[in-house]
Formats: structure tokens, sequence, C-alpha cells
């Protein structure tokens, strides 16, 4: 899913927010990489001298890029309509930006600083570049002011709030049918999307995240043999927030076929592969998506649908050893090597807080979402304690 850059306004601001906020500790590097460098390794995500990477879009500049050996930032394209169109062309290479040189600095942290900085004051990204001819040459693109992150950023802030309603807009205007330039959204996406309009807490949204129900309702539930781990979890934890949010017992089916879904397609008595009941192909278990198989398990206890005792069980059992050691492994081996989690470990504290909130004894799920909260904090400080300067 790639939206269109001129009519996306502010929501590519979202990957100056990424870029901003790499906060996964640093991973082993080599002394090539310590003597291309010209500043210590803080930021997991800094690359490789040896190897070639992917960077992606900076902010809404227009820019899509990728990383070269030798850590050469290169022009892949520019979005036709977008603030660098005209001025930036496939094939160059990025030297610097606002008078600083990429040279032996992470490029993710310093376009990133370079993108927060611009949307803060004039909105001038100066680019140095030089072409395939290794002619050099500079192009200010001009990206939209939308102020400065507040110091309790992500809350309480203007530009946050920005950022959300125009994102908001825009994905509204794709379900609705009535965007300009129509973007195909998949299933997975889809329930991301409803689970982002349900978070602005914006009741204008309701019933467009309502029609993302409509074709698997028409559909044999439970779901098909073969369906994704990732598809099946996040749509199941959409149906659970959108019935506790609205009360509308039609997405109910749904939400119980999901819950049946989880029962058949359960691995080895504690979690799920890629696929719910064929043959995994890359990890025999993904932790990463069983996740969201566990928190549509207690929205379904929430919302009255059955779930079946043993699988719940098994998987709070599988689920709790992971709190309090460090970090959920991604599938079925250790977890990485550096703190950084890809945002497992706040699922599960979320799944932790929701079991906590049962009948009975909920002793051990409350203390493992108190583990789990430590952790993410000292992951993301800003996020917990309100300063947003995460570097």
């Amino acid at each position: 899913m790639r939206p269109s850059h001129r009519k996306l306004g502010t929501l590519g601001s979202i990957s100056a927010i990424v870029l901003c906020l790499v906060v996964e500790a640093a991973g082993k590097s080599s002394a090539e990489d310590d003597a291309w460098y010209a500043e210590p390794q803080v930021y997991g995500s800094r690359p490789r001298v040896d190897r070639d990477r992917e960077f992606g879009s900076i902010g809404v500049s227009g820019i899509e890029a990728s990383i070269k050996k030798g850590v050469v930032v290169t022009v892949d394209s520019v979005v036709p309509g977008s603030p660098a169109d005209g001025l930036c062309r496939a094939g160059d290479v990025l030297l610097g930006v606002n008078g600083v040189s990429l040279k032996g600095r992470n490029p993710f942290v310093a376009l990133g600083q370079a993108l927060t900085k611009a949307e803060s004051t004039d909105g001038v990204l100066a680019f140095d570049l030089k072409d395939k001819q290794r002619k050099t040459r500079k192009a200010e693109v001009k990206i939209p002011v939308l102020g400065a992150y507040s110091e309790t950023f992500p809350l309480n802030c203007r530009k946050s709030d920005r950022i959300v309603s125009e994102a908001a807009a825009y994905y509204a205007s794709q379900l609705s049918g009535t965007a300009k330039d129509p973007v195909e959204i998949g299933g997975l996406e889809k329930s991301l999307v409803g689970l982002f309009l349900l978070s602005t807490g914006d009741d204008q949204y309701l019933p467009l995240v309502r029609r993302i129900f409509d074709a698997a309702l028409k559909g044999p539930i439970p779901p098909k043999d073969g369906s994704g781990t990732w598809h099946l979890g996040y749509r199941g934890v959409l149906c659970g927030e959108y019935y506790l949010r609205t009360g509308d017992r039609s997405v109910l089916p749904l939400l119980q076929g999901y819950c049946t879904a989880a029962k058949l397609g359960q691995r080895y008595d504690c979690g799920w592969a890629h696929k719910i009941y064929d043959t995994p192909t890359v990890y025999w278990l993904l932790n990463a998506a069983g996740s969201q198989m566990l928190t549509t398990m207690l929205f379904g206890k929430e919302c009255g649908v059955e779930v079946d005792e043993d699988t719940l069980r098994k998987t709070l059992r599988q689920w709790y050893r992971f709190a309090g050691h460090g970090s959920m492994p991604y599938g079925d081996h250790r977890p990485g090597g550096h703190i950084g989690s890809n945002g497992k470990d706040g699922m599960l504290a979320a799944a932790m807080r929701i079991a906590s909130h049962a009948e009975g004894d909920v002793s051990r799920f409350e203390m493992a979402n108190k583990w789990l909260t430590v952790t993410t904090a000292y992951q993301y400080p800003g996020l917990i304690t309100g300063h947003g300067d995460n570097g």
C-alpha cells in the first residue's frame, strides 16, 4: 500500500516520526563500520558499510531512497507531484542536507532530524546531490510546516493531532471510495486502518469501520483452511474493539469464528504459525502474530462469545513465560540481540493488562503487566514518561 504523496499532506510526517524515534540499542558492529562512522553507534538502525539496505520514503518529500554499500544514500524514485518532483531524479546520490554532510553519519538519524527541524521551522530540505555523471548540485525541497513536537509528544501535541486528523481523513476517503487517487488496501491493512480510526475517538468513522466486516460476514465462518494468523488476529482485535465501542452485535459471529480458528490452529499447545491450519513455511511458531490471537480470545471472553478455556489457558501460560525476561521472541527462537521489540512487548503487555481484569486470582498477570510496562519504558522512555526526546 503506497499512498500518493500529493494527496497525503502531513500523513507522510509519520515517516519522520519513525526516523526520529529509532530507539533500538546498537547491535554488533564490524571494525569497518567503526572506521567509517564519525560517531559512536547508538542506534540499532545504523546501516552496515558492507551491504545494501532499503531506506524507503524520506518523509513527505516524495523521495524513495535506498542505501548502497559504503552507506551511499541513493534516490530510487520520486513520486509525481510531490515536493521533490522535478528537483531530484532517480540515481541521484544524497551527499548532505541543510549543510550537514551524511558522510560518517547514520542517514536514518541525520535525515530524520532534518525532517523534524524543517517541519517545525521553514519547511526547507536543502539537499546536496551528485548525479549519475558525478556532477554536484543543490536542490531545495519545500515540505509542509507543521510546527514542533511538544515535550509530551505524542500526547498534548498539536503536531501529532494534526498528523492523526489528516491521516484519518485520508484513510476515510480510501475506505469510503471518495478518494481522487484510490489506493488498494488489503485485508490486514484494513484491520490496522480500522483500529487507527477507532483510536481517534471520532464517531464519524464508525460506519466506515463497520464496512470492513461486510465481506467477511458473507464468507465462511470460521475462515477457510490456510487463513493467515496475522489477518485473523488483527481482525479479531478489531472486532472486539468495535463491539465494545458500539455494542453492534452483528460482528460477534466473526469474533466467534476467529476464536474457533484460534483453537483449531494452535500448535504445540501454546502458539501459532504463519498460517492457522496448513503447514507453516517460515516459523514453526510465530509469536509476533500469535499475540493477536491471544488478544482475540481475551476480547472474545470480554464480549461474551465462546472461547475454548484450555486453548486460552495454555496460551496465557506460554505468554506469561516471556514476561520479565527481556523481550518476547519473534518466533520459535531466542529474542533478538538488542532491546528493540517490534512492538511485541507492548502487545504482550496489553494482553496481560486485559487478563489482569479477569475474575479470581489475577496476581500473576498483574505482575507480568508491571514487568512488561517497565521493559517498554526502558525501550521507549519518552512514550512512557512524557519526555519526547527519544533521539
